[in-house]
Order: C-alpha cells, then structure tokens, then sequence
C-alpha cells in the first residue's frame, strides 16, 4: 500500500481521465490492503461459497469503473471510498447467499451430518417400534 499521509491531488485528478486499464494498474497496489479487509469481514459460513480474492477483483473492477466519479482529493480519501466500495461488493455477495432459500448456506448440512441422519432414520425404519404380536397378546393378558 503506498504512503497514506501524502496528498496526491493531482495523481487521483489524473486517474479519473485515463483509460481503465490505467486506472486498474493505478489500483493494484490497494490488492492485498483490499484482501486483509475481506478476510476480516468474511465468516466461516462462506467458505466454499467465495474467496476473499474474489471480493477483491470485483471491487477492483467496480472500483476502476467508479473511479471517474470519485471526488475525494488524497490517498486517505481514496482508502475509505476503496473500503466502500468493497462494503458493497461484500454486501451483495451476503445477500446472495442468505437472502436465497436455493442457496442459503443456513440450509446447507454437511455430507457427513446427511449421511448420519440417513442412517438413523434407517435404523428407526427396520426396527419395529411394536411389540410382536405374541408380545402384546401378553402384555394384553
């Protein structure tokens, strides 16, 4: 990450008139800052669903698109507008996965925890939960 006391007024002045390749090389060196934050934002629960590396690249990609329109002045300012822009990448990617019922990871249950259960309902199936009939002919009795 590069030196966040220095003003740099007229490089972000710069990078909102150039090309998108540009401004993506100018975003690079924010990657790993940007993969700290998504790690510590990230619960156990989506694991296998996303990686905080793809958190990353999406904030990059709507960063760089953004970026014409950011009116902050330094590189403080540039952080915190970089740090909500990945809210909302993070945001979306929560709703995704919690606000489905197809893909709410709440649902889910582990293979072994299914395979488990299976299993215990099978038991209870072919055990009979009766007596046999000469056992209640004579508890009847």
């Amino acid at each position: 990450m590069a030196n966040t006391s220095a003003p740099i007024p007229l490089e972000i002045d710069r990078l909102r008139h150039v090309d998108a390749n540009i401004r993506a090389e100018a975003l690079l060196p924010y990657r790993h800052w940007l993969d700290l934050l998504a790690r510590a934002e990230l619960g156990g629960e989506f694991h296998g669903k996303f990686e905080p590396s793809d958190i990353v690249q999406q904030t990059i990609v709507k960063a760089v698109h953004g970026l014409p329109g950011f009116r902050g002045q330094n590189e403080a300012q540039l952080l915190a507008w970089l740090r909500q822009v990945l809210a909302r990448v993070l945001g979306h990617e929560f709703r995704r996965y919690l606000g489905t019922q197809q893909r709410d990871i709440r649902r889910e249950v582990s293979l072994d925890q299914s395979l488990a259960q299976s299993a215990t309902r099978m038991g209870n199936m072919l055990m009979a939960s009766d007596t046999s009939p000469s056992g209640r002919a004579s508890r009847n009795e």
